[in-house]
């Protein structure tokens, strides 16, 4: 009797754990997803209106597509991470033929492993704070990622070319944008606008884009240009539209064999 109540106790204690950990899984658009937990994408989706799969002011959330394609018709978002939402992972993802493949405004998250396929944004992280973003392809976007009024976040690893700009920053301060490859785009390689400041560009790869490697806009100052590779390039390897390299610090970028000169700013490239 001694046995069987103890077996009983350790039941009873296992199966909370085992709840807590319940998996949930994912057959269709137009999913809301409102509560903590692990969401498994089981098979390719088709999106006809709306948003695909929303993530609405909930924590602790796992959405993983296991590798699956998630289709759109040009319009709406594949992933939508409203700013409610904290601690948000999305990962292995393939998002194709959306106006947002992956619209990610939450703070405290990561963004990893997904691939982005003929989107307006591949990913657009809004308003978002203190996320990663990592080991992310995409190709043949307008914006491979395009990030606004976002601060503190590890922009990392990622690889996105073939799109009008590789990677989109206007009104960002604080970030770090590190090993990135942003190749092959029609525009330039890395834009940065007005108000993107005091940010951390390292170690970034720009090469065979058909305008610039870095484009820097006039407003935007602050920022640490250090060992980029912008070779290759239309017109030149780095452009800071203030007409110096005072606004911002660079140190050894290399530009090289690019259209015009390797920089209209004296120093920026060695």
């Amino acid at each position: 009797m001694k046995s069987t109540i103890k077996l009983l106790a350790v039941a009873l204690l296992v199966l909370p754990a085992q709840a807590a950990f319940a998996q949930n899984t994912i057959d269709s658009c137009g999913t809301e997803i409102t509560s903590s937990g692990t969401y498994l994408v089981t098979q390719d989706l088709i999106n006809t209106s709306g948003n695909c799969i929303s993530i609405v002011g909930a924590t602790n959330v796992t959405l993983d597509c296991q590798g699956y394609r998630l289709t759109g018709t040009g319009s709406d978002k594949g992933i939508y991470v409203t700013n409610t939402s904290n601690g948000v992972v999305v990962r292995n993802c393939d998002v194709y033929s959306f106006q947002c493949g992956i619209e990610y405004r939450g703070d405290d998250g990561v963004v990893e492993y997904n691939k982005l396929v003929d989107n307006r944004n591949g990913i657009y992280l809004g308003q978002g704070y203190r996320n990663d973003v990592r080991w992310n392809t995409g190709n043949d976007n307008l914006f491979g990622m395009y990030i606004d009024l976002s601060y503190n976040n590890q922009i990392y690893e990622n690889t996105f070319h073939r799109s009008d700009y590789g990677l989109y920053s206007n009104r960002a301060a604080g970030n770090y944008f590190i090993g990135n490859q942003l190749n092959l785009n029609n525009a330039q390689g890395i834009w940065f606008g007005f108000q993107s400041d005091d940010n951390f560009l390292w170690y970034n790869t720009a090469n065979l884009n058909n305008l610039d490697g870095v484009y820097i806009q006039s407003g935007a100052v602050g920022n640490n240009f250090y060992k980029n590779v912008l070779n290759r390039n239309g017109s030149r390897g780095i452009v800071d539209t203030a007409g110096d390299a005072t606004q911002n610090t660079y140190e050894d970028n290399v530009c090289k064999n690019n259209g015009t000169e390797p920089s209209n700013a004296a120093g920026a490239c060695k």
